[in-house]
């Protein structure tokens, strides 16, 4: 009987045909390390942008904060009731009972 591929001690057929699958085995994985980097790297800039956004929206926080606090102060000082004589006096051109009043004209030619 003559001797065929299967039959041959150490089986030469085996070993070429692992060769050949050797460097496509290879490449895919160098394929998906490279996939798994880039998977990273990208979800690492991901991560960046959003704690560069959070600080952004801690900074607008603390304005916003330092804006409610002055108002909050503008409108106490409103409510004083020297601040509103005032106002009424300069915008309103009120007066007190009894105070009189005088408003100046230019002379017309």
């Amino acid at each position: 009987m003559g001797s065929s591929p299967l039959n041959r001690p150490g089986r030469p057929w085996l070993a070429n045909s692992a060769e050949k699958l050797r460097l496509p085995i290879i490449i895919a994985l160098l394929v998906l390390v490279g996939l798994l980097i880039a998977l990273f790297t990208w979800r690492a800039l991901a991560i960046a942008r959003m704690q560069a956004q959070t600080s952004d929206i801690q900074a607008q926080a603390v304005q916003v904060s330092e804006q409610i606090t002055a108002l909050k102060a503008q409108l106490a000082k409103q409510d004083d009731p020297a601040t509103m004589e005032y106002l009424a006096r300069l915008k309103l051109g009120m007066i007190k009972p009894g105070e009189t009043k005088y408003i100046l004209s230019e002379p017309t030619h």
